[in-house]
């Protein structure tokens, strides 16, 4: 039996494994939402104006989310050509 399958067996224990999941996605939310307040405090009107409008939109969370998806495939390619 594995070490999942042990603590998945006992509903006290899935019980506190969920407890323990969610808390570690509200923790890394809260991480990322540091992060963009950063991201946007660190940068020129001028940078959060380009941001915004390749977003299409006026909320800063959302152009977050938009350079963070931007970003993230230019990493991904650059990862896959370099390999």
């Amino acid at each position: 039996m594995s070490a999942t399958e042990y603590l998945l067996k006992s509903p006290a224990n899935a019980a506190h494994l969920e407890r323990s999941i969610a808390q570690s996605k509200l923790n890394l939310k809260a991480e990322d939402e540091q992060l963009g307040m950063a991201w946007w405090n660190l940068m020129t009107e001028a940078d959060r104006r380009y941001w915004c409008f390749a977003a299409m939109t006026a909320t800063p969370a959302e152009a977050w989310r938009y350079f963070k998806g931007v970003t993230a495939r230019q990493e991904k390619s650059r990862v896959v050509t370099e390999s």
